[in-house]
């Protein structure tokens, strides 16, 4: 006669069967997890106006044309549950443009329902530093995003990012409720040392 498995076996038979056939969490998937890179410009959120899309589009071929790096624009209708500094990386990965890329290039990602900008740059782009990307994100694109106009901000951030590639990147001023911020801390700080003062004098 055939000998039968242990039933203590079974619950963990089971249980290796339920997690083959389970699927891979989101974070994880592979299908469905990016858009599809159909151009220069990938506007899966839909905050773009045609005129701009063609605009930017223009813009990245010529870039493109004068032997610059690829640039790519993407907007997306959201982060599927992964930080965008992740998305940004495995997006730039699946696309051909990550760290074994012989191609390397740069991904301004824009996700509006998550108030999330990042630019993802190849390796051994110059020019285009990190404190660089930050300071396009801060003085470029986030005053017209958070007004609500994302053409503005993807037309300003994208001429930014290929003014740095080319070393010509010269930032604009600070947004005027940054500088008003900044003053207002200052005058909390003096204030607050002249008290100190006055109190040991």
């Amino acid at each position: 006669m055939p000998r039968r498995a242990p039933t203590a076996l079974l619950p963990a038979v089971l249980s290796l069967l339920l997690l083959a056939a389970a699927p891979p969490p989101p974070a994880l998937a592979q299908d469905g997890s990016f858009p599809q890179l159909t151009g220069r410009v990938v506007d899966e959120a839909e905050v773009l106006q045609p005129a701009t899309e063609m605009a930017l589009i223009d813009l990245l071929a010529s870039h493109e044309a004068a032997g610059g790096a690829q640039v790519v624009v993407v907007t997306l209708s959201n982060l599927r549950g992964i930080a965008i500094a992740d998305y940004g990386q495995r997006l730039a990965r699946a696309w051909g443009l990550g760290a074994e890329s012989e191609a390397p290039g740069v991904l301004l990602i824009v996700a509006p329902n998550e108030r999330a900008v990042r630019i993802e740059i190849g390796p051994g782009l110059e020019g285009l530093t990190a404190a660089v990307a930050q300071t396009v994100i801060e003085r470029e694109i986030l005053p017209a995003a958070r007004a609500g106009d994302f053409d503005r901000a993807l037309l300003g951030g994208t001429r930014a990012i290929i003014a740095a590639l080319s070393g010509g990147y010269i930032a604009s001023p600070p947004p005027a409720e940054s500088l008003a911020e900044s003053s207002l801390a200052r005058i909390v700080v003096f204030a607050i040392a002249a008290f100190y003062l006055a109190a040991l004098a």
